[in-house]
């Protein structure tokens, strides 16, 4: 009986992150969907998508199984992330965006927890990292959701305010859009 209530309730969760993040997402003019193996998100059409990280672990049988991409802007002034596993919690950051000690540097980190001992509890990380040089920083926001044994990364990586400013719109629109699968 505990195993079908937690099926349940995960297949409930699953509908109300898809609908809720389905709900939020703007117009698909100007847009594409990035197909990751266990996710989609919608990005500006103008980027260039670049696949990182191989998954270990499938969804689907979809043609470009990763579980983190990169989009730049054609201006190069930014460039978004994702990084959403089909299952499984680091505590760290992902590999392809982990600190280089020798050329940045750590600006902020913090931390927060919703929904503490239930089911729904969801423990929230910013992390701003500052090149040395000051040629960019970035700025990633990890959920993780221990009762699901689930995870998303969605970042931003910047040359100065100003070039932040003019893509700032069609980031908040991006970290809107993504929705996950953790089962076919």
């Amino acid at each position: 009986m505990r195993k079908v209530l937690s099926c349940a309730v995960s297949l409930l969760m699953l509908c109300s992150v898809t609908l809720a993040r389905g709900s939020r997402t703007k117009s698909s003019a100007g847009w594409k969907t990035f197909h990751g193996a266990c996710f989609d998100i919608k990005y500006p059409a103008q980027f260039t998508a670049r696949a990182s990280l191989p998954a270990t672990q499938f969804c689907s049988e979809r043609e470009l199984k990763r579980m983190s991409v990169f989009f730049a802007a054609p201006d190069g002034g930014v460039e978004f992330y994702v990084y959403a596993p089909m299952a499984g919690v680091i505590e760290d950051l992902p590999e392809d965006i982990k600190l280089n000690p020798a050329t940045e540097e750590y600006v902020e980190q913090r931390s927060e927890t919703k929904d503490k001992d239930s089911v729904l509890e969801k423990r929230i990380s910013r992390t701003t990292i500052r090149a040395k040089d000051n040629s960019y920083l970035r700025s990633y926001e990890s959920q993780i959701n221990p009762g699901q044994n689930t995870q998303f990364i969605i970042g931003i990586k910047y040359r100065n305010q100003q070039a932040y400013n003019k893509h700032k719109q069609a980031y908040l629109t991006f970290k809107k859009t993504l929705v996950q699968y953790w089962w076919d």
